[in-house]
C-alpha cells in the first residue's frame, strides 16, 4: 500500500506559496468595512488549484507505484466527478458529493 500522506498533507500549499495575497484577501474584508465577495471569489481559485495538483500527484502514483493506491471512498468519487466533468465548482462538488 502506498502512503499519501506526505502527498496530500499540505492542504493549505496554495495559501502559504502566496501568502501576500492571502493577506491581501484577508485585509480587504477588513477595509471594504466586512464585505467578503473579494474572499468568497479567493478562496475557490486556492481550492481548484489545490485539487488539480492532487490529481496530478495521483496520476504520477498510478504510473510510478508498484503498490496498489488505496483511496476512501470520498476521495475515489471526488476524482471520478473532476475526471469526468474536468472544472467544477465548489457549490458543483459539494452538490455532487
Amino acid at each position: 500500500m502506498v502512503s499519501t500522506a506526505a502527498t496530500f498533507s499540505p492542504s493549505n500549499e496554495y495559501y502559504w506559496e502566496d501568502r501576500l495575497s492571502y493577506y491581501a484577501a484577508l485585509d480587504a474584508v477588513r477595509k471594504t468595512g466586512e464585505d467578503l465577495s473579494g474572499w468568497i471569489e479567493y478562496c475557490p481559485e486556492g481550492v481548484r488549484q489545490t485539487l488539480e495538483k492532487v490529481w496530478l500527484r495521483v496520476q504520477a502514483l498510478e504510473v510510478k507505484s508498484p503498490g496498489k493506491l488505496v483511496l476512501r471512498p470520498n476521495q475515489e468519487r471526488l476524482l471520478q466527478l473532476l475526471r469526468d466533468h474536468g472544472r467544477m465548482t465548489p457549490a458543483q462538488i459539494w452538490e455532487a458529493m
